[in-house]
């Protein structure tokens, strides 16, 4: 409960199309807002399909104990794609 904790996920481009720094961001979109510091990030480095990129942001868990959700996307432009959930359960 209440504790600093880190976000962390590696994501695999499968398209396509590259993803690159200066087009497609990691935005929050909807729920409990766990992160610290930003709304959006910009990618860290292109990838390229085929490739990885991991993603981290410093987050704190709620303050009372229950079952919390967040949805976050990658974006490019207008078009949102690569949804994902994150659901923290504090006691």
């Amino acid at each position: 409960v209440n504790g600093d904790f880190d976000g962390r996920w590696t994501f695999k481009n499968t398209g396509t199309r590259t993803w690159e720094t200066s087009e497609v961001d990691f935005v929050y979109v909807s729920g409990t807002k766990f992160q610290t510091n930003v709304d959006s990030l910009d990618l860290p480095k292109q990838v390229k399909p085929g490739e990885s990129v991991e993603i981290i942001i410093d987050m704190v868990a709620p303050k009372d104990a229950g079952n919390y959700q967040a949805t976050w996307s990658f974006k490019q432009g207008s078009i949102s794609f690569c949804a994902v959930s994150i659901l923290i359960t504090t006691k």
